[in-house]
């Protein structure tokens, strides 16, 4: 929450340090409070998973649960050490209902349940940490996966279920009926084939018959019956066991799923497909992808084959990309040409589209692609040879990659700023440079918001790998300053707040990862803009931004930057918090040394004194009151003089800002001692009857206007302004007619 002005009830006199003292001992014993709260919540939640496990809890006991592990979603990490306790109990139990064929799928879909919130929470890279990997698991996991599906009726659901009777009771016993989806059982028992998929062991080996320990074969688990149906799916053309047939069958189909099993089928193929026993069914799902994809959804008249691809191709494309991330290099690079029409085949179907996602994971396809062509090392080995020839492919990944920088939707923009900063990291020291160059060029005033946004990203990734020379860092200092003030009025509203959070990522990465004296002087460039936004920036996720990326010069960088440890220490995640604190107590302070009071003064003056924001305008005049005491002599000559002529400015905005401006100025410089001198003070006080005679009361913001004056007139009085007999008259007659 932020405010617009000064707190009426703050604490003045010697009891605002004891009061301030106080409130933060509260503060921090609430605090304290409430996570010893959250961590008996999540240890009592422990205790109901294992009696969910056991099949001995009620809905309320999983409602319980659900809902202590959706607290989390901010902060993930804190389930960590609980996560095993969470997930082993309810795998075994999935284990154990996998491999009995008469299990009441009931039972596996509220356990499933509680797996998926707990994916959903830490995701799925963590969780598949902890499922059991034993190959004697492949087989009743496939077998509980086609279950599922037999089993499930229209929408999606199991057969209606009393939760309220007794195990064994007849239908109808319990009173209340629920309703079971499947699709949480689905992703679950395929993120456990998406782990069981990698074991070292041929595949068909699982599928050979009852083992003397008494694992299950795939006949016996009923797999064969599926062996030739393909629902949509892929069609396998290749002598494969059933076991491996049925997830390539139900993978594909899940494909074109519009939920989450979509994404964790993809996942479950591109770890299937990279193994070496899967060269044959790697063929063929790249055909069936070519085939599918060629289809052109304008041909359809139904438009069924525009829904199809609506979901389609976003499975499709984060398939490919799970393929090139869990295969390797080797086994890959042979596919890579044949595959580089499929990536521009995806990126033009999902531009048709508009599919934010589908081109997110086309563009991530992409670039793992030209990352394979390169190899780990890529040509930078190669620096020194003139005869560097990179891959026609890579070339235009990279192109591909630079115009998506200017996507309208940020998971693009971000996407294909890691994918160049990945490529360059590959790339001779001189590609990488003109790359950098041409991410530099976004950075230009006839640039869209996007542009700006996507441009700053790219030279953050760039810096992180060390990527930006000396040259290059000295042309971005000044951009990347203007970035930080990046504000585009749009009607009603500005655009820019991601801009210039973009602008303290590429700081927090220059300094992060790089040193030597083109960094400093950089640094040194772009100090004074991270300072003005980390104290008056409108929007609070800027100012904590602008702050963390000072403190990491200041931690990085030594004694570059003066006064920096003074200056973090009032300026901070927490101080910065409030607007108004940071307005009107932190700014303040920094003001004091040299290197940063004038960049505030003039920020506030020429800036947020004209913004759209009234309340912002009206902190903006108060904070300018509160540097008076600092900067008094700066105040009363650069200041007056900007803000006298703009008090009868046309556009509403500047002129309400500037009166007020000088409104609360004017006391704050008699209240320093400083003395305007007689020309300004003669300018000031014309200024109300120039303001009647320009009849700027009346129209838009004639109200507001009205109240701008007022507000002035006040201040003149309080400081005795000098009026001459006629100026005293008019102004007299123009407050008397308000």
């Amino acid at each position: 929450m932020t405010t617009t002005a000064a707190d009426p009830e703050a604490p003045v006199g010697g009891s605002a340090a004891a009061k301030a003292a106080g409130s933060a001992a509260a503060s921090e014993t609430d605090a304290n409070a409430a996570r010893a709260a959250g961590k008996s919540d999540l240890v009592a939640a422990v205790g109901l998973v294992k009696k969910i496990a056991a099949g001995n809890a009620s809905t309320s006991d999983a409602t319980r649960v659900s809902h202590v592990l959706a607290r989390y979603q901010e902060q993930p990490q804190l389930l960590d050490p609980h996560l095993q306790s969470l997930v082993v109990p309810l795998m075994a139990t999935i284990c154990a209902l996998a491999r009995d064929p008469t299990a009441d799928l009931h039972r596996v879909a509220g356990v499933c349940r509680i797996l998926q919130i707990v994916t959903t929470v830490r995701g799925h890279k963590t969780v598949g940490n902890f499922v059991p990997h034993a190959p004697a698991d492949l087989v009743p996991a496939v077998g509980l996966l086609l279950r599922l599906e037999r089993s499930a009726g229209p929408g999606g659901t199991l057969p209606q279920h009393d939760i309220g009777a007794a195990p064994g009771a007849p239908p109808g016993a319990g009173g209340i009926e629920e309703v079971v989806t499947v699709w949480e059982s689905l992703r679950v028992v395929m993120m456990w084939l998406g782990v069981l998929v990698l074991i070292p062991f041929d595949l068909s080996t699982v599928d050979e018959g009852d083992k003397a320990d008494g694992t299950a074969s795939a006949s016996a688990a009923g797999l064969d019956g599926d062996a030739n149906a393909t629902n949509d799916g892929c069609a396998f053309s290749g002598p494969y066991p059933g076991v491996v047939r049925s997830i390539l069958v139900a993978g594909t189909r899940y494909l074109a799923d519009p939920g989450g099993i979509r994404d964790t089928a993809a996942v479950m193929l591109g770890r299937l497909l990279v193994r070496p026993d899967m060269a044959r069914a790697l063929d063929d799902f790249l055909s069936w992808a070519e085939a599918e994809l060629m289809v052109d959804p304008n041909d359809d008249p139904t438009g069924d084959a525009r829904r199809r691809q609506l979901f389609l191709v976003p499975g499709v494309a984060a398939a490919l990309a799970s393929l090139f991330k869990a295969g390797v290099r080797s086994t890959l690079l042979p596919l890579a040409a044949r595959l580089w029409p499929l990536a521009l085949l995806l990126a033009e179907r999902a531009n048709e589209s508009n599919n934010v996602l589908a081109r997110k994971l086309s563009l991530k396809f992409t670039q793992r692609v030209s990352l394979t062509l390169l190899g780990a090392d890529g040509a930078r080995l190669l620096a020194g040879d003139k005869e560097v020839v990179i891959a026609a492919e890579v070339e235009e990944s990279i192109q591909l990659l630079l115009g998506s920088l200017r996507d309208h939707d940020t998971v693009c923009r971000w996407s294909a700023a890691k994918g160049v900063g990945r490529i360059c990291a590959r790339l001779p020291a001189e590609l990488t440079a003109d790359v950098a160059a041409e991410c530099l060029a976004g950075l230009d005033d006839a640039e869209d918001d996007a542009t700006w946004h996507g441009s700053c990203l790219a030279l953050a990734e760039l810096a992180r790998r060390r990527l930006l020379d000396a040259d290059l860092l000295e042309s971005a200092a000044p951009v990347v300053a203007r970035a930080f003030a990046y504000d585009v009025r749009r009607g009603p509203h500005s655009v820019g707040v991601h801009v210039r959070d973009a602008a303290a990522y590429v700081v927090w990465a220059l300094a992060r990862d790089n040193d030597g004296p083109e960094i400093l002087r950089a640094i040194k460039v772009i100090a004074p803009a991270m300072i003005v936004t980390a104290c008056y920036d409108r929007e609070v996720m800027c100012r904590r931004a602008a702050s963390a990326a000072f403190q990491e010069c200041v931690g990085r960088l030594g004694g570059t930057l003066p006064h920096g440890i003074e200056i973090l220490t009032a300026a901070d995640f927490f101080t910065l918090s409030v607007r108004s604190h940071a307005y009107i107590e932190v700014a303040p302070f920094v003001a004091q040394f040299p290197s940063y009071g004038k960049p505030l003064a003039l920020h506030l003056v020429n800036v947020k004194l004209q913004h759209w924001d009234r309340g912002l305008r009206t902190l903006a005049a108060v904070g300018l009151a509160s540097l008076a005491s600092r900067l008094g002599d700066l105040l009363a000559t650069v200041a007056v003089d900007a803000l006298v002529p703009r008090a009868t400015d046309p556009v509403l905005e500047v002129r309400h800002g500037a009166a007020l401006g000088l409104a609360e100025l004017l006391p704050a410089l008699a209240a320093s001692g400083v003395v305007l001198s007689p020309e300004r003070q003669a300018a000031v006080a014309e200024l109300i009857p120039a303001i009647e005679k320009a009849r700027l009361y009346r129209g838009k913001g004639g109200e507001i206007m009205r109240s701008a004056v007022c507000r002035l007139a006040e201040g003149m009085a309080r400081v005795g302004h000098p009026l001459d007999q006629p100026t005293r008259k008019r102004t007299l007659a123009s407050l008397d007619e308000r």
